[in-house]
């Protein structure tokens, strides 16, 4: 009874620590997630950057004559409000046309999200 005992208790011994094993989590993985997580938020920074500097540049070559970007910034518009200003600033000589209007509009709105 004691050898059938062992030949059974053995395997599953061997069972057992072969399951906790596989269970552990692995440490290379966690890291390599971390790091993807990582990676992908700096790019998505550095998007959101480069998307800031685009803006602010068309926004200050098309009415930096009249208004500095701090000005600018500091409203909190809608975003008709932001149509009617431009608007009035196109028929006041400023040369925005209807893509730089909505992509400058809809940058302006998202600043103040």
């Amino acid at each position: 009874m004691k050898k059938i005992t062992k030949s059974l208790f053995v395997p599953f011994l061997l069972s057992v620590f072969m399951l906790t094993a596989c269970s552990q989590p692995d440490a290379d993985s966690e890291n390599k997630s971390e790091e993807t997580i990582l990676e992908a938020e700096t790019e998505h920074h550095n998007e959101e950057a480069s998307e800031n500097a685009q803006m602010e540049a068309l926004i200050t070559e098309k009415i930096g004559d009249c208004h500095r970007l701090g000005f600018i910034l500091s409203k909190n518009k809608t975003r008709e409000e932001w149509s009617a200003t431009i608007d009035r600033m196109i028929a006041k000589g400023a040369k925005i046309n209807a893509e730089e209007k909505e992509r400058i509009i809809e940058w302006l709105v998202s600043q103040n999200e």
